[in-house]
This record gives structure tokens, C-alpha cells and sequence, in this order.
């Protein structure tokens, strides 16, 4: 099975090479693509949280460590 979810932003961080796991320190900038439409998170702030899925493209599949 696969999916095709649309970017609607990118993440960069300073981490100086590649690596699966151990982000819980890492700090990153989330910048939104700019053809989103003005109000697509109109109402946001009126929540506490947001779920991002953060997919890491760059680690080869050998190297995950699960």
C-alpha cells in the first residue's frame, strides 16, 4: 500500500549529518509552502496542538533503526 500526501511545508534543521532517530533535543524550522490559500488554518490558534508527520527522506532504509 502506498500514500501521496501533498507538502505543505518543509522542515530544516542544523544537524550536521543524516541520522533516523534521537531528534528529541534537535531544534528545526517549519517553513508552510507558499501556494497554500491564505485561510487554509484559519480557526488554528484555537487549538492546543497540531500533529505534524515528519517524514525523513534522506536516511537510507537499511539504516532505521525501529
Amino acid at each position: 500500500m502506498s500514500f501521496h500526501v501533498p507538502a505543505v511545508a518543509y522542515v530544516t534543521a542544523l544537524r550536521p549529518h543524516a541520522e533516523d532517530d534521537f531528534l528529541g533535543n534537535e531544534r528545526a524550522c517549519i517553513t508552510l509552502i507558499e501556494k497554500l490559500p491564505e485561510d487554509a488554518f484559519h480557526g488554528l490558534e484555537e487549538f492546543s496542538q497540531v500533529e505534524i508527520l515528519l517524514l525523513v527522506h534522506i536516511v537510507e532504509d537499511t539504516k532505521i533503526v525501529t
